[in-house]
Formats: structure tokens, C-alpha cells, sequence
């Protein structure tokens, strides 16, 4: 009865440790702690943030320069500190951004190669989209056109973006066993996939086609008798709709009423975020969830957008506010919260302008201004009294098991 009391103890201290670190949380009302990454890349300056896995580790990209010019490089940071992904010189690779990195590692990159070799590009000069992982770098070739450029991964390995055909349009693409395959257009001549969650679904953005009526008269006088058919006043014009694609479908996911919409992330869920026109004027932050695009709204600006969601549906981004400054968001529970006002109460200086990717344990990636100069920065959540009480207990647990069974092992011997 004893063994099994105790056996009951170890298990629940695992099952209050996996609620808190293993199953994903919307993190509401939490404060955040903040990392400036700036500085932890020496040989140039960090440029671009894409993406953070559940380990903590960021791709993007730095300004550097080489033995001929300056420079973007794919950059990756993990555990204080940013090295390139490529060292360029000898892997050809210049202007290179790492757009995505999944669970594993395997990064999603784009880069112009200005080598002479062609088995591992399309030749000098052409941009590529590459795959970087344990193995190496794989070029992943074209639709039959020049240029290439991956941009999502998910956590089995296959790659989504965009690429050139024969026919001079750029359709967006997924890589899978080795094979890029078409995913076509929503009837416009380009489209691009950004996000691919674990199911294979994609959203991206793709080229429309509409019909519009620009009015005046339909009819004109006939050459005979009464009124004859006149010039037509409806034309066509081609704007960008958001998609989801799925199963071999490519479908359009509206707008807020505007013309242009774009889809930039998914979640597992089938959960969209993006931006979208509003009117000629303004431009919303969405969520498409259950069939529905659902507008953000801004923090009393005129433009928002939403650039990244995790698994518990937790969405950053970035609004102007009623001054027109740019300032970083998360939106949860139905309410879009300014990110500084998050920051724990020692925190000062800061000023979050863009957040563009979180992970399902709520850390959030970005740029800002840090006493007036632009930084990149890591927020990391700061658990709640009721969170670090779960652990604590969890641990309190485990510890307790442990000790009886050292006890149990000493009074055996």
C-alpha cells in the first residue's frame, strides 16, 4: 500500500510538471521578462527576426560584411548567442535569410549563390530556396523557373514558399520527399506560401482575379431604331487574397472588405493569422478561425498586422497607435494588449514596436528601441503566484519519491 502511495506521488508530480511545461497555455495577464539579443552577434548587426522554435532557438538575419561588400546573412541564436548559418565564402551563400526553423532544428532559408558550381543552385546570381539541417544544405530546385525561396517548415520536414515557373509567374510551392509540387493560384497569375502546420495545411497569399463595374452607362445608341448594346463598363483587376490549402484545394479567405488580404501563419488548429484591407485607407491584423476572418482591430491606429500564432491561439503582432507609432502586440482572450505594457515593473527604457513570432511557451521575438536605439529583443513570460505554485508542488513530488526510494534502497542492503 505504501509502494503504490508513493508510486501515486512520483506520477502526479510528472502530470503537474507536464501541465506546466508540456501542454500549451495562453500565458493571460502575464508580465514578461526581456533579452536584448542585439549584442549577441559580433560580426555585423541582427536585421531580421523570423521565427522561434519551442526550444528558445531564433533564425532571422544580420548585416555583415565580407571580404568583397556588406551583406545579409542567415543567423541563428540559441543560448546567448548569434552565429551565421552559412559561412559565405565557402558555401557561396550570399544574402541569405533563415525564414523558419522547426522543432528539430531544420531550417527553411533563402539565399542568392554566387558560386560557379550548379548541382547545389540554379546557377550564379539566382536566388534558391535551401533546407538546413544535420545532414547539411539542400537546394530545393524550381518550378521550372529561376529563382526559389522557402519560407515555412513544420515539424516533419516539409517546406513551403514560393517559386518561379516556365511560364515567368512565381506559384507557391511544397516540398515533400524530395519532390516541389505546385500548389497552384487562387486564378491570378502568382501566389506564395508562407506557414505550414503539422497536418499540411498552408496559408499563404495568391493573386485573384476579380470583375468590377465601374459604372456610367451599359447601353449606347444603336446605329437603327431605339437603344442598341453598348461598351461594356465592367473590367477586370487583380488583387491578393489570403488562402488556405489543403487535400489539393487552394481556398480564398476573403478580407475584411478591402481588396488585398495576406495569410502569414497557421497554427495545428487550422488557426490563420494575417492582415488584410479594411478600406483604401486601412489595413487590419485577422484571425481566421471556424470559417470566419475576424477583425483584430488596432490599438487606435489605422494599421495592424498579425504575424505569428501559437497552439493555444495566442497572436502577436504589431498596430499603429493614435499617434501613428508603431507598437507591438498580443492579442488573447478577444483583446489586443500593447506588449509594454507586459513588461515587468524593473524593466524601463524599452520601447516594443514589432513582435513578430511566439512560441507555445509564450516567448516572443522583436524589434524595439532600447533608450532610443533600435534592438532586437526575447520576452520571455515570468509564470503567475498559481503557476510557480504547480511547480513547485510538482517538484515538492518528485523530491518526495525520490527520498522514499532511497530509504527503501538502504534498508534492502
Amino acid at each position: 500500500m505504501i509502494r503504490t502511495r508513493v508510486k501515486f506521488v512520483f506520477v502526479a508530480g510528472l502530470m503537474l510538471l507536464a501541465t506546466m511545461f508540456v501542454c500549451p497555455k495562453s500565458f493571460a495577464a502575464s508580465t514578461y521578462t526581456i533579452e536584448d539579443i542585439t549584442d549577441s552577434y559580433t560580426s555585423g548587426t541582427i536585421s531580421t527576426l523570423s521565427a522561434i522554435n519551442n526550444s528558445g532557438t531564433v533564425v532571422g538575419a544580420a548585416t555583415t560584411s565580407g571580404w568583397w561588400s556588406s551583406y545579409e546573412n542567415a543567423v541563428i541564436y540559441s543560448n546567448g548567442s548569434t552565429t551565421d548559418i552559412y559561412t559565405a565564402v565557402s558555401n557561396s551563400l550570399f544574402d541569405s535569410v533563415a525564414n523558419d526553423i522547426n522543432s528539430g532544428g531544420s531550417i527553411a532559408t533563402t539565399a542568392t549563390y554566387y558560386g560557379y558550381g550548379t548541382s547545389e543552385s540554379g546557377g550564379y546570381g539566382t536566388t534558391g530556396a535551401y533546407v538546413t539541417d544535420s545532414s547539411g544544405t539542400t537546394y530545393l530546385g524550381t518550378l521550372g523557373g529561376t529563382d526559389s525561396g522557402a519560407v515555412g517548415i513544420n515539424d516533419a520536414g516539409v517546406i513551403v514558399g514560393w517559386a518561379d515557373t516556365s511560364s515567368n509567374s512565381t506559384h507557391a510551392f511544397m516540398y515533400v520527399n524530395g519532390t516541389m509540387v505546385d500548389l497552384g493560384t487562387l486564378g491570378g497569375s502568382d501566389s506564395v506560401a508562407n506557414a505550414i502546420n503539422s497536418s499540411g495545411v498552408v496559408t499563404g497569399s495568391s493573386d485573384v482575379v476579380t470583375t468590377v463595374n465601374n459604372g456610367g452607362n451599359n447601353t449606347q445608341q444603336g446605329h437603327g431604331h431605339g437603344q442598341g448594346s453598348g461598351s461594356s463598363n465592367w473590367t477586370t483587376e487583380t488583387n491578393t487574397h489570403a488562402f488556405l490549402y489543403a487535400d489539393g484545394v487552394m481556398t480564398d479567405l476573403g478580407t475584411l472588405g478591402g481588396d488585398n488580404s495576406y495569410g502569414i501563419d497557421i497554427n495545428d488548429s487550422g488557426q490563420v493569422v494575417g492582415y488584410s484591407d479594411v478600406s483604401n485607407t486601412e489595413q487590419h491584423a485577422f484571425l481566421y478561425d471556424g470559417g470566419t476572418m475576424i477583425d483584430l482591430g488596432t490599438l487606435g491606429g489605422s494599421t495592424s498586422q498579425a504575424l505569428g500564432i501559437n497552439e493555444s491561439g495566442t497572436v502577436v503582432g504589431w498596430s499603429t497607435d493614435s499617434s501613428g507609432s508603431s507598437t507591438a502586440f498580443v492579442y488573447l482572450d478577444g483583446t489586443m494588449i500593447d506588449l509594454n505594457t507586459l513588461l515587468s515593473d524593473s524593466i524601463t527604457g524599452w520601447d516594443l514596436q514589432y513582435a513578430y513570432a511566439i512560441n507555445d511557451s509564450g516567448q516572443i521575438i522583436g524589434f524595439g528601441t532600447y533608450n532610443g536605439q533600435v534592438r532586437a529583443f526575447l520576452l520571455t513570460p515570468v509564470p503567475e503566484a498559481g503557476e510557480w505554485a504547480m511547480i513547485f508542488l510538482g517538484l515538492g513530488c518528485v523530491a518526495y519519491y525520490a527520498r522514499r526510494k532511497k530509504m527503501a534502497l538502504q534498508l534492502a542492503s
